[in-house]
């Protein structure tokens, strides 16, 4: 800055945050109050999102959770609003871990029956 130039900081925050699991997380101008409209915009979700978790926090603290499809209703977007997309998180099951140990078993067993066959053993 110098010394003739002024600093003008509004009082009000007139841009949404988009952030996580998305393309390109930015802040984008307000100007439509639809939250299909503002993922759309900085490129949809990445592969790794949740979008069963997506949720938005309002300017005054709240959060809502927001749901989309044929039959939920479409939170409005305010002034200064956050989106957030968190990440999927990807658990085991128990089937899952029985599943990987009785492969390794199993490949474990052909490998020294194939070793013993050939005289290794």
């Amino acid at each position: 800055l110098k010394e003739s130039d002024t600093l003008h900081i509004p009082s009000f925050n007139y841009t949404i945050l988009v952030i996580g699991e998305v393309m390109s997380p930015s802040s984008l101008i307000f100007d439509s109050s639809n939250t299909e409209e503002y993922l759309k915009r900085v490129g949809g979700l990445t592969e790794m999102a949740d979008d069963d978790y997506i949720y938005i926090v309002h300017a005054n603290g709240e959060a809502e959770r927001y749901k989309s499809g044929w039959f939920t209703s479409n939170i409005d977007i305010k002034q200064g609003d956050a989106i957030i997309v968190p990440q999927e998180i990807i658990t085991f099951t128990g089937m899952q871990i029985a599943k990987d140990v009785s492969m390794i078993l199993y490949q474990f067993a052909i490998t020294m029956a194939s070793l013993s066959t050939i005289g290794v053993l």
